[in-house]
């Protein structure tokens, strides 16, 4: 027995000395010695601004990237406009991984602007991530992309010229090239053409006119010439009209947008459309103000104005004014939203579109939100849940016999029945604001209350008997 006990007694010794120390114990290990590893991305080195030309890839700058104990390889994300690759001269992508789980050695990243990244400024962070670590961002430094236009030089009708290697459109044929003088750009897509502010053509889906210009500008080194061809039924015919042809260049949603006023001999013409205003909302079936003047059209003799609109969009749908041949135009009412551009025509029958302005038309909307469920008598409804939309500024609730709590809220009001109204009761949400007010309704059925009678009095029984009929009701 004594031995049982010392046996015992230093079990139980055992048994508080690490119960008590087990907390300062495995607090007082390093993760590496509990056999835990935490992913850790490191990087060095600082980003230089970069420049270049739209079409162009712009040089390189670097930073490094590093890893330890990763489970897997680190991901380097570029922000928009910019890639990035491990190789200095190939492999660019918006996305790349470096490395693999383990220890991942400093690796050089080297960043650029695309290519065809937009004419501008752009910045962002570089984002460094992988599974289980702390993802970490290396700014880029603001860098930019320029693109100068093409040079007009001349409309050349007839065959002569280059297109673009393979260009073909059959059965339509080369009838002319618009030819361009000292620029450096490489060869870019023609997304869209316009003339004087209508869409012309997009891709290869011609909306007027029978000349059909092909899908890019062949451009050249600095000082070179540059050409977009079009195409008609037959060699030097259909050359295409004087005016204001806006050429979109690039790739599509970067694509940069170069305008020529082109007379009807093919050369350049000086005309200036002028600009108007101003952009402007007003509220459906009022008037616009009218359309003014910045700046009168210029460069050009025996200048003449007509107005245009659109309810289509800002670069297409537009079809002449009746008589709307002044400088400045009043809209009168709209019930929907309008663009509206002026067009200048000279002596040379040349014609230009001034800028669009958009008269945005905003009606109030209302909704009454979901059905409600019934209520009795005095009872209050569940949020109304409604909304107001559009040029309304807020919203009323009102209607019933009953109560309203934040009635001029149209999602959390509420609506308390009253005493005496029972039925099918309407709601209405009424818009505020300065436009006409617009109404959406919704109903609630509101129950009688419940009412409960014991009956009259009963008389006295004895133990064990049985009372008469309650007479009660409900």
């Amino acid at each position: 027995m004594r031995t049982k006990g010392i046996i015992l007694g230093f079990f139980l010794f055992i048994s508080s000395f690490v119960h008590s120390a087990s907390f300062d114990f495995n607090h007082s290990l390093k993760a590496e010695d509990r056999g835990y590893f935490v992913p850790i991305i490191s990087h060095s080195g600082t980003l230089a601004a970069v420049t270049t030309t739209y079409g162009v890839a712009s040089p390189n700058t670097s930073f490094s990237v590093s890893g330890s104990s990763m489970s897997a390889g680190i991901t380097v994300t570029a922000p928009s406009g910019f890639e990035v690759s491990t190789s200095s001269g190939s492999g660019h992508a918006n996305s790349i991984v470096v490395g693999a789980a383990g220890t991942i050695n400093s690796t050089t990243v080297y960043v650029r602007l695309k290519a065809f990244t937009a004419a501008g400024s752009h910045s962002g962070n570089i984002v460094l991530s992988s599974a289980g670590a702390t993802s970490v961002n290396v700014p880029t430094v603001s860098s930019t992309v320029t693109f100068t236009c093409p040079t007009f030089d001349r409309r050349n009708n007839g065959n002569g010229g280059t297109c673009y290697p393979g260009e073909s459109f059959s059965p339509k044929v080369k009838s002319g090239v618009f030819s361009f003088d000292n620029n450096g750009s490489p060869n870019l897509k023609v997304v869209k053409i316009l003339l004087n502010g209508n869409l012309y053509q997009e891709g290869t889906t011609l909306y007027q006119g029978s000349i059909f210009f092909g899908g890019y500008y062949s451009g050249g080194a600095a000082n070179a010439s540059g050409t977009v061809c079009f195409y008609g039924t037959a060699n030097n015919d259909n050359a295409t009209p004087a005016g204001n042809w806006q050429f979109y260049l690039g790739e599509v949603g970067s694509e940069n947008t170069c305008s020529y006023a082109i007379t009807s001999s093919g050369t350049v013409s000086a005309l200036v459309a002028g600009e108007i205003g101003s952009n402007q909302s007003i509220c459906s079936g009022a008037s616009a103000a009218g359309l003014t003047s910045v700046s009168a059209a210029s460069g050009g003799t025996g200048i003449t104005y007509k107005w245009q609109k659109s309810t289509t969009s800002s670069t297409s749908g537009f079809t002449d004014i009746a008589l709307a041949t002044s400088a400045t135009y009043s809209p009168g009412s709209l019930t929907q939203t309008t663009y509206y551009q002026r067009i200048a025509t000279d002596n040379a029958a040349t014609s230009v579109n001034s800028n669009v302005v958009t008269v945005t038309v905003t009606p109030p909307t209302a909704s009454a939100g979901s059905a409600l469920s019934a209520i009795c008598q005095g009872e209050t409804s569940v949020a109304m849940a409604g909304s107001v939309g559009g040029s309304a500024t807020g919203g009323t609730w009102s209607g019933g016999a009953g109560t309203w709590s934040n009635a001029s809220n149209p999602s959390t009001a509420t609506y308390t029945a009253g005493a005496s109204e029972s039925g099918s009761i309407t709601l209405t949400l009424t818009t505020g604001g300065s436009c006409t007010p617009v109404t959406a309704t919704k109903t609630i059925t509101v129950n009688a209350a419940p009412t409960a009678t014991a009956g009259s009095a009963l008389s006295a029984i004895c133990q064990g008997a049985t009372s008469t009929a309650m007479a009660g009701s409900v």
